[in-house]
């Protein structure tokens, strides 16, 4: 992969015309450090949120070996590192796809969430005696950007039901859950959490494992979620009050809290009318959670041809198709004086942006640069710019 000390640099250098992604790998190796650190059981990394190699390589070298995959194509990507452990952590999967992931792959781990499903696993691995069989409850969402509850999950008697069925046929039982991405309030996972205990109680049913997902935050303009030390704490607060001394493992799943940081998008400006920035990428590219979930990234403005100013104002954001819902309303604060030719560096969007991305009508870049200048924002430092997110557009 070819690399550069600044994106200022590669600019100067190259002076694309397309699209560049930035990947960054010191970020990613400091959050994956932190939650091995901080975080008290056994942490996955959920590869859909970039399941680009060079951060896989990052994230296993720091130490994480167990990884959440939701397809074939994940797996494929993980499976060869040496000591590492699969999750197969979509509530519904294809028949060609279990029995590859059972057989091909050595996945014994596998979550669901209805009767169905049970009964499809069970007679594509033959009644294999090595499964360990991860429960998906539903629990609520209402604090994140992104719920994910209507489409999976369990819950009342239909789940203890679930749960017994399964304690017959699992080597090792779990429970797991999800509580939305980027999720803005701590205290989301202890409702949960105690949801989980209950329902271990009315069950009477022996758990091996309780799987919080993930739904861990990172830092944008417009959403700026307390410490990542706030979560754990009230996690492992709710977890010793409910089942103090028990032997139960404890898994989470970050994404988006791992690998944020690691990404920026260097795009150009096609035109300029009024507040309106029409750019090189939009929603069908790597921009879809600025346009669907009201993302506000921060963004640097780059050009060698005059003097930046310091005055910033909202722009919003037009993409390079021809779809009028190409468009990413922000408002993104940006230096008034930008023009037509300029570039705009997005940053923090090393979670779902690469995975996101089209080629509708034509418009695909896949030119990636690895860099080794700081995320414009991070959650992982004492001097993390929380404060400072009005603004973000400086000089290069």
């Amino acid at each position: 992969m070819e690399s550069c000390k600044t994106v200022h640099q590669y600019i100067q250098n190259n002076k694309p015309v397309e699209p560049v992604f930035f990947l960054r790998t010191k970020p990613v190796s400091i959050a994956a450090k932190w939650f091995l650190r901080n975080f008290n059981g056994r942490v996955l990394y959920a590869v859909k949120a970039n399941p680009s190699s060079i951060i896989i390589k990052t994230i296993y070298e720091a130490g994480i070996r167990d990884f959440d995959v939701t397809s074939l194509s994940e797996i494929e990507k993980v499976y060869t590192l040496k000591g590492s452990k699969l999750y197969f952590m979509n509530p519904v999967k294809g028949l060609h796809d279990i029995q590859a992931a059972y057989f091909e792959y050595g996945v014994k781990d596998f979550a669901l969430d209805c009767k169905e499903e049970l009964e499809k696993i069970l007679a594509i691995t033959n009644h294999a005696k090595d499964l360990n069989l991860h429960i998906r409850i539903a629990v609520s969402n209402k604090f994140s950007k992104l719920p994910l509850e209507n489409k999976f999950g369990i819950s009342g008697k239909q789940a203890i039901n679930l749960l017994k069925d399964a304690r017959k046929v699992s080597q090792k039982l779990g429970i797991c859950f999800h509580i939305g991405s980027q999720s803005m309030q701590p205290s989301t996972y202890s409702i949960a959490i105690n949801k989980v205990f209950d329902l271990i109680e009315k069950s009477k049913t022996s758990i091996d494992t309780i799987d919080i997902g993930g739904g861990f935050p990172s830092i944008y303009q417009n959403a700026v979620p307390p410490s990542l030390d706030s979560y754990l704490e009230i996690i492992h607060k709710t977890i010793e009050t409910k089942a103090p001394g028990q032997n139960c493992e404890i898994l989470c799943e970050p994404g988006r809290a791992l690998v944020a940081e690691s990404g920026s998008l260097l795009v150009q400006v096609n035109l300029k009318k009024g507040k309106f920035l029409y750019i090189t990428e939009g929603s069908y590219g790597a921009l879809f959670d600025a346009a669907h979930l009201d993302f506000i990234y921060p963004i640097k403005l780059h050009t060698t041809r005059r003097k930046l100013i310091d005055h910033v104002v909202p722009f919003s954001l037009y993409g390079p198709t021809c779809d009028s819902k190409d468009c990413m309303p922000g408002p993104f604060m940006i230096p008034s004086n930008v023009e037509i030719g300029d570039y705009l560096e997005i940053g923090l969007i090393g979670a779902y942006g690469l995975t996101m991305r089209t080629k509708f009508n034509g418009f695909y870049s896949n030119k990636l640069v690895r860099t080794f200048d700081d995320p414009m924002l991070t959650m992982y430092s004492d001097e993390s710019q929380k404060s400072e997110t009005t603004l973000i557009s400086v000089p290069a």
